[in-house]
């Protein structure tokens, strides 16, 4: 037992002493480095949400073309009653723009929310998660507000507009505008909520 317990102890004292001796900075101990430093310096966390933006202002673009394909070549759109088409035109109109609205908030934030990202700022995850969370509820605040509201209008004007406007139904013109304000309002406070919540840790910490 002794001379085992010997040998382990020269065998410890032999890898210690082959470990200390490899050039702990060569390519093989480096070679994740740059990793390590977007790890650190938030890089790793800009260069994709600096992607995700620029795919989410696509999508704002992409969606009505798509749209505007699968009604024309696949529902045969120009063949439905004038009326339906002169309506969900006016309605598709109105989502373009205001898809076109949310493709310019997602392309101004973009720049502004990835470049106020800084390495020492700390809680980095939870200012991205909260400048998502207001980015898209300005976008959809804008496509519920004035999507809604022209599909309302619209309505009023089909021949059904008659019993809809006998029952009051006019003042439905105002709700989208209203679901369209709560939801940036909810999306900012929440938000704000979370950031208030992470300013009090940070205070705490220090």
């Amino acid at each position: 037992m002794e001379d085992l317990k010997e040998k382990t102890d020269q065998f410890k004292d032999q890898f210690a002493s082959k470990a200390a001796s490899v050039d702990q900075q060569g390519k093989l101990f480096t070679y994740g480095k740059p990793l390590i430093d977007a790890l650190d310096n938030g890089d790793a966390l800009k260069k994709p949400l600096s992607i995700f933006y620029y795919v989410m202002a696509a999508g704002f673009i992409l969606c009505p073309l798509y749209l505007a394909y699968e009604a024309i070549f696949e529902m045969s759109f120009f063949k439905w009653p004038f009326i339906d088409v002169i309506g969900v035109t006016v309605v598709f109109a109105a989502f373009a723009f205001s898809s076109w609205m949310s493709f310019q908030i997602v392309w101004n934030r973009k720049n502004k929310n990835v470049d106020s990202i800084k390495e020492d700022q700390g809680f980095l995850s939870t200012k991205i998660i909260t400048d998502l969370m207001k980015l898209l509820g300005e976008c959809f605040a804008v496509i519920v507000a004035i999507t809604g509201t022209v599909g309302v209008i619209a309505g009023l004007m089909s021949d059904a507009a008659s019993d809809f406007v006998d029952s009051d139904g006019i003042y439905y013109i105002l709700i989208f505008p209203v679901i369209g304000y709560l939801i940036l309002l909810g999306s900012r406070f929440f938000a704000e909520i979370i950031n208030a919540t992470a300013d009090i840790a940070r205070n705490t910490k220090r």
